[in-house]
Parts: structure tokens; sequence; C-alpha cells
């Protein structure tokens, strides 16, 4: 398990509340904060981390949601090829395209299946299922060549039963 702490947010802006809830926050309040609404939120969240056997923002999803300009996209797992880190910026790799989304790539693992993923590299993530083949240091997914870092082949190869 994976479990991360409860989380509430408070913020003077509205914009982000989407994204927030994709995030799997407990709740939302926007400044100012007014008593009725501070007492409600605490009252949940106690509630829900006295619920017996709680996975706190732990929620096993075939997809994601994603921003792409002003369209929120829904994105499935398994069309997922790679995940590429790009400073403060994630490029996700299909087999014809890609989206370039603002957050970070340890953000994304924690959303992503660890059945389905893996880290290959500080700046990759890669399906499974899409790995064509490994050479030397190097995964081919698709034609496409990744990077497969010496801190990360052992667990890499481990996950995929090679015998």
């Amino acid at each position: 398990m994976n479990a991360r702490p409860l989380t509430i947010l408070t913020t003077a802006c509205t914009g982000y509340a989407i994204e927030a809830f994709e995030l799997n926050v407990a709740d939302y309040i926007v400044k100012p904060v007014l008593l009725p609404r501070l007492l409600r939120t605490v009252r949940r969240a106690t509630e829900l981390l006295q619920e017996e056997e709680v996975i706190i923002n732990e929620v096993e999803k075939e997809y994601i949601f994603i921003k792409d300009g002003k369209t929120i996209r829904k994105i499935l797992f398994d069309d997922i090829y790679f995940l590429e880190a790009k400073g403060d910026y994630v490029k996700i790799h299909f087999a014809d395209k890609y989206y370039v989304i603002h957050t970070t790539l340890k953000m994304l693992e924690e959303k992503l299946s660890s059945k389905q993923f893996i880290r290959v590299h500080r700046s990759y993530i890669v399906a499974i299922e899409k790995i064509d083949y490994i050479e030397d240091n190097v995964l081919y997914l698709n034609a496409v060549s990744v990077p497969l870092s010496e801190f990360y082949k052992t667990m890499v190869l481990k996950q995929l039963n090679f015998l």
C-alpha cells in the first residue's frame, strides 16, 4: 500500500479545484475560511480517519484525467507507452502521439498501477506490456528507445520475471 496523508487544501484561488480532486484531496476550502466551513471539513476528515480499513488517497483506477489546453482528457492506462520527465512537466507518450502536462513524474508514479508500469530511469516510467525487448541498458517500445539505468535494472528484471 502506498498510502499518503489525508490532504485538505486552503487557497484563495478557485481555479485548481478540479485538479485538486483529481489528486484525491479530502477537501478544498476557498479563503477566506469561515468557521462553520472549517468545522464541517474537520468533521469529515475525522470520520474518514476513523473508518475501518480506510485507504487514504488510494484509488485504483484504470485511467487519469489530464488538462490539455482548455480540454480535460481521459487517458486510459492501457494506451500509455511511457512517461518522460521534462523538468516541471511530464510527456505522456502513446503509440502515435503525446501530451505534455505540468506535473512531476513522482506524482504520476503514485497514480499509476505498479502492476502495469515500472520506473526504469529517474526520468522514465514505462508500461510493462509495451516493452518489446531490452538491449544493454536500453528498452525498446514500439521502435522507440528508452534508457534503463543501472540503478533500476535489477528491479526491472525482477518485475519482468527475467529467467
